[in-house]
């Protein structure tokens, strides 16, 4: 399977399972992203935000050590982080990342937006 077909089907899969973050503030998705993140050899740089936007920097994915076993490219890490697109597209929160200095990626959680 390709790997853009793969990230969508995991994020599909796994998005019921973040139904309980719902109705919480979006500080506490972020969180849990993080939370994900971390776990798999991501450095949390920063978390912030409110109610409706929240906001990270996380730092070490993909982790070259895990890349390596499992035969990832740089590219294909990175499409980890489409996987949380139909996460929050399923509790209505927009999603983006994009590319900071020193491979640091930004995320951003907004719901509301359209």
């Amino acid at each position: 399977m390709a790997v853009d077909d793969y990230v969508k089907f995991f994020g599909s899969r796994f998005a019921p399972g973040w139904e309980e973050l719902r109705d919480q503030p979006v500080t506490a998705v972020a969180r849990t992203a993080a939370m994900s993140a971390v776990s798999v050899g991501g450095v949390l740089r920063k978390l912030s935000g409110n109610e409706e936007r929240a906001e990270m920097i996380i730092e070490g994915w993909p982790d070259e050590e895990i890349s390596a076993v499992l035969g990832l490219e740089r590219g294909d890490g990175e499409a980890m982080w489409d996987s949380f697109e139909p996460i929050m597209e399923h509790l209505g929160i927009h999603y983006s990342w994009e590319h900071e200095e020193a491979g640091a990626v930004r995320i951003t959680f907004e719901r509301g937006r359209t």
